[in-house]
């Protein structure tokens, strides 16, 4: 048993002196590093917090120097000292994107402020465009009677005025001369009656006339069936039904064997209608003076009545609208 107690020993002794030689301070501890490099900021989002803020975070020492510093404490009192950068807080809206320093330290820009609006003003003024109110609607009636348009200018409505003026001149003017024509018509109808019918046509009525034009005498001459008094025995009329059977009365354009009766009858026609629509123009243009008259006296009332109405008026502007009001009296 002692043998095997004394070889113990031994391989203990052979072991502690390997450890020593293991600790030698020499042989067994790395160099310390003369410089430790420092990585980079980092920036690192934070979660969205109530402060809505992200923090940048800057590590001590790369993975070697962390290493060296884990092996030798004692390094720290001795070597140079590891300078840490303060970490940061910058909201996370700015940390979307990559910025320099300087454009952190830049000052905000203030926002544009808006336009002041105008306040509203009220102004009361008078209107003095039109001074129809204080007019006497009698006189503007009574001359717009007479004359379509002179109320209007009485009241101060020169345009319409104008109006009327204008169809008035064009109505008496077509008046004129459809009473003109008229007249010339019916002296020449006559005098071709008087010359180569042979009848007292100067003082006879127009249908007088007119029953020469459709008959070629009065009483039957020769052979010929063209007289009126002829038609109203075969018809069972009386001869004097229309005109008395005289000799005033009495007329005969000839026979149709000579052209120059045939010609001398269609002259007297072409007169006939002639007459006849020249009254008919006549009418017309005596209708249009009377509808002028009508209009211009109710237009008249209407540029009076308005005169004393409340008028409102709104314009629409950039920044709102401006309102009118206007009381005419």
């Amino acid at each position: 048993m002692r043998f095997p107690a004394l070889g113990l020993l031994l391989v203990s002794a052979a072991f502690a002196q390997d450890g020593e030689e293991r600790l030698d301070p020499s042989m067994s501890l790395p160099k310390r590093p003369d410089s430790i490099r420092v990585a980079p900021p980092i920036v690192v989002p934070t979660p969205p917090l109530a402060t809505d803020t992200a923090k940048i975070v800057t590590p001590l020492a790369t993975p070697d120097s962390s290493q060296a510093k884990d092996s030798l404490p004692q390094a720290s009192a001795v070597g140079p000292t590891i300078d840490t950068v303060p970490a940061i807080i910058l909201p996370a809206k700015a940390m979307a994107a990559p910025a320099s320093a300087d454009t952190l330290r830049a000052p905000a820009t203030p926002a544009p402020t808006a336009p002041a609006t105008p306040r509203a003003a009220v102004v009361i003024g008078l209107d003095t465009s039109t001074q129809a109110g204080r007019k006497s609607v009698w006189i503007a009636t009574g001359l717009t009677l007479l004359l379509p348009g002179a109320g209007e200018q009485y009241l101060g409505a020169t345009t319409r005025a104008k109006v009327f003026f204008a169809t008035e001149l064009i109505s008496v003017a077509a008046a004129w001369l459809s009473w003109r024509n008229r007249e010339d018509a019916l002296i020449s109808a006559r005098e071709i009656a008087s010359r180569y019918a042979g009848a007292d046509a100067q003082n006879k009525p127009i249908e007088f006339l007119e029953l020469m034009g459709q008959y070629r005498s009065r009483r039957p001459v020769g052979t010929r069936h063209d007289s009126y008094d002829e038609a109203m025995l075969l018809s069972g009329q009386a001869t004097d039904r229309q005109f008395a059977n005289t000799d005033s009365y009495v007329w005969d354009w000839g026979s149709t064997e000579n052209p120059e009766n045939d010609a001398h009858l269609r002259t007297f026609e072409s007169q006939l209608r002639t007459y006849r629509a020249s009254k008919v123009a006549l009418s017309f243009s005596l209708g249009a003076m009377g509808v002028s008259r009508i209009l211009s006296l109710a237009d008249v009332l209407w540029l009076h009545r308005r005169a004393s109405w409340l008028q409102a008026e709104v314009t629409p502007l950039p920044q709102g609208a401006a309102g009118r009001l206007a009381w005419r009296f």
